[in-house]
């Protein structure tokens, strides 16, 4: 449940953002991986308890594990005791999949304990296992949108390199005589 904790991606971020690099650009790249370490987990959050409080859907607990839904006239603007989607596993997983793109060698650092957070609440009995599926996917979501507009332009550059080295064009010209 670690991974769904938001002070956990804030102090992963600022390892990830504090260079000790001389070089102005491998400063400046470091310090944009932090950002996007940061953004994306607390983005994945917040969107989750926005979902949350309009989809209204109760923890299993409350309703002997059956679907439930909180009117609108009670505690409108509060997420507590709602379910649907898992905040902790959207924070979980926006900030590993941020992680894995950051460090695609180590993407299971990230995937494997964020997966075992969205477990461990279905197990708790603290959501549904929609509630989680659906925040990993919006996580992963969140992410993505990050990563295409704000990719360190290393890692663009070297994205877009290998996709001209392995396009089906570029492989029938190096086999060519």
């Amino acid at each position: 449940r670690i991974m769904g904790f938001a002070g956990t991606w804030v102090a992963l971020a600022l390892a990830v953002g504090l260079s000790s690099e001389t070089d102005p650009a491998a400063r400046a790249n470091a310090k944009r991986r932090g950002w996007l370490l940061f953004w994306s987990p607390m983005l994945a959050g917040g969107i989750a308890e926005i979902v949350k409080i309009l989809v209204r859907r109760e923890r299993p607990a409350l309703n002997d594990g059956a679907y439930g839904f909180r009117p609108w006239d009670e505690r409108t603007w509060s997420g507590a005791g709602l379910a649907f989607p898992s905040s902790h596993t959207a924070v979980a997983f926006g900030g590993a999949a941020m992680l894995a793109r950051l460090f695609p060698r180590a993407r299971w650092v990230g995937y494997v304990p964020a997966a075992g957070c969205g477990l461990t609440r279905v197990f708790a009995r603290a959501h549904f296992l929609s509630d989680t599926v659906f925040a990993a996917g919006l996580g992963w979501l969140v992410s993505w949108a990050l990563w295409r507009k704000y990719a360190p332009r290393a890692a663009v550059t070297a994205v877009l390199a290998f996709a001209l080295i392995s396009s089906p064009r570029a492989m029938r010209a190096q086999q060519a005589p």
